[in-house]
């Protein structure tokens, strides 16, 4: 039987693609597989390719690389369970797009946590709602959200600035996911 990609149109996938199909596109299994590996490290290959470009108001933009992502998002993995984070914890960040937030997102997930990425214009109130749903162990955010998530009563706060990326450098730019395809990965509000 062809690959699934092999198909050109969906009549044929749907007429001969069978869920064991699906598998066949992933590094992963059903026992073994973790969402940040499929969409960023099994791309990092030394080449520089660009996984993210992010284009800011300015008109500038911003470029990724699938390298640059897949080795900051280990090493934030690795900067979490040194903070103490295991596998099930939820870890939100309110960040605009930029490296800290794609960090934050992949490396939590590539550890096993639960991404909570959270929008960035939400005040005190609309912070707190989410906070006191999904209970993170850690928020991360920037200098402009400090005061507002620093109102929140047990809610360890962390920005994401040139200190945090200094610490994350102290640590290996590879990291062992040990997630399950029936795992969660994110907890995403609308």
């Amino acid at each position: 039987m062809p690959k699934l990609t092999a198909y050109t149109n969906y009549s044929d996938a749907q007429e001969f693609a069978d869920s064991q199909a699906l598998w066949e596109l992933f590094d992963g299994t059903r026992e073994h597989l973790n969402i940040a590996n499929e969409c960023v490290i099994r791309h990092a290959d030394g080449s520089g390719r660009v996984a993210v470009r992010i284009a800011h108001a300015n008109g500038t933009d911003t470029f990724i690389s699938f390298d640059e992502l897949a080795s900051g998002a280990a090493r934030f993995a690795h900067w979490l369970v040194a903070n103490g984070i295991r596998p099930g914890d939820r870890i939100a960040f309110m960040l605009e797009p930029s490296l800290p937030f794609y960090l934050s997102l992949f490396g939590a997930m590539l550890m096993g946590a639960i991404s909570v990425p959270l929008f960035t214009l939400f005040g005190l109130d609309g912070l707190r709602l989410r906070v006191d749903d999904c209970k993170p162990k850690l928020l991360i955010t920037n200098l402009e959200k400090l005061d507002i998530a620093n109102q929140i009563e047990g809610l360890r706060v962390v920005v994401a600035d040139a200190g945090l990326l200094d610490q994350m450098a102290a640590f290996p730019s590879t990291f062992t996911a040990m997630t399950r395809a029936d795992d969660m990965a994110a907890f995403q509000y609308t």
